[in-house]
């Protein structure tokens, strides 16, 4: 019979609790319209130069059209990687800000 007193209680309590809800994340598209992408690069030619200097030594050289070669490659390779980041940003900022609206739409 104690035991029937211990145990109604909690059989009670366990009836009257209200039951949480679980909410079950569902995959939306997120839709970004699509920009410009950035123009690829088409390197142009590097050839080293092999020389000796005046103590026999081999070294590796450009002359200066090759120097300009590696000079403009290095500048297209820059301007690529810094439009990929903008790219980048770009695609971030529509996620977040699709997640601002899943969220504001999503039940409390």
């Amino acid at each position: 019979m104690k035991l029937l007193y211990l145990i109604a209680p909690l059989l009670l309590m366990g009836c009257a609790s209200k039951p949480t809800p679980i909410y079950i994340p569902t995959a939306i598209k997120v839709q970004c319209p699509d920009i410009a992408k950035p123009a690829g690069i088409d390197p142009l030619p590097v050839k080293f130069v092999k020389a000796q200097t005046e103590k026999g030594d081999y070294v590796l050289g450009l002359d200066g059209q090759q120097y300009s070669n590696l000079a403009i490659n290095t500048t297209e390779t820059i301007r690529y990687i810094k439009e990929q980041k903008l790219l980048l940003e770009y695609y971030r900022m529509c996620i977040i800000q699709h997640n601002e609206i899943a969220k504001e739409k999503a039940p409390e």
